[in-house]
């Protein structure tokens, strides 16, 4: 087989050819391309970029390693076991939908609200002037020995004892000395025939103290 011999200009065309099946190729995208054993490296700012609704399928065990950060926006959907190890931190409304279970401390700042029954095992420890209400009930644990509010009247832990004090009227108070009715109502010797410093029970069963 004989040699071709192109000439300068010949050959000035051909290289022009082949520079711009060069640039071509390098332009374009891959279609239907493998890589085996081998490494598809982007550096230097390169990147992938997909659009036109194309997509990343990984199968038969294929993998994902990253080092570094994930930037991204829309919609974020995964099915199947997940696993999350270090810092993590959610920025705006989260919903949870189905059982959920965390082990080991947790801590909530801010106001919530909890809808449905809830069931405690353990102790429920109220700190920091913090109180526990319920309609008009409300548990006070740092009010003196702690209180137990009942709209205006308390119950009130003091020592060793307890007292009750309504709205208004008498208060029953209790201690190791004994039990000593508080704010007791009078009524007037003359009136009962009694002698001052006694107690007098009316028909109804109210106590007074004779003065």
């Amino acid at each position: 087989m004989g040699v071709q011999h192109l000439g300068e200009v010949g050959l000035k065309q051909e290289i022009a050819l082949l520079w711009r099946a060069i640039r071509r190729i390098s332009k374009a995208t891959l279609q239907n391309s493998s890589i085996g054993r081998a490494v598809l490296r982007f550096y230097a700012g390169g990147r992938i970029r997909i659009e036109d609704g194309g997509g990343i399928d990984i199968v038969g065990g294929g993998y994902i390693n990253i080092s570094g950060n994930i930037n991204g926006s829309g919609d974020f959907e995964w099915t199947g076991p997940m696993s999350l190890k270090g810092a993590q931190s959610i920025t705006g409304p989260t919903t949870f939908t189905g059982q959920m279970t965390v082990n080991g401390p947790w801590t909530f700042a801010g106001n919530g609200q909890i809808t449905g029954n809830v069931g405690l095992t353990g102790d429920l420890n109220v700190t920091g002037g913090g109180r526990i209400k319920a309609g008009a009930v409300t548990i006070n644990p740092s009010s003196g020995g702690g209180t137990i509010e009942l709209g205006s009247s308390e119950i009130r832990g003091s020592g060793s004892g307890v007292g009750i004090f309504p709205g208004t009227g008498a208060a029953i108070i209790t201690s190791e000395a004994g039990v000593r009715i508080a704010y007791l109502p009078t009524i007037s010797s003359a009136s009962t025939g009694l002698p001052p410093d006694t107690i007098h029970v009316d028909a109804l069963g109210y106590l007074r103290r004779v003065v």
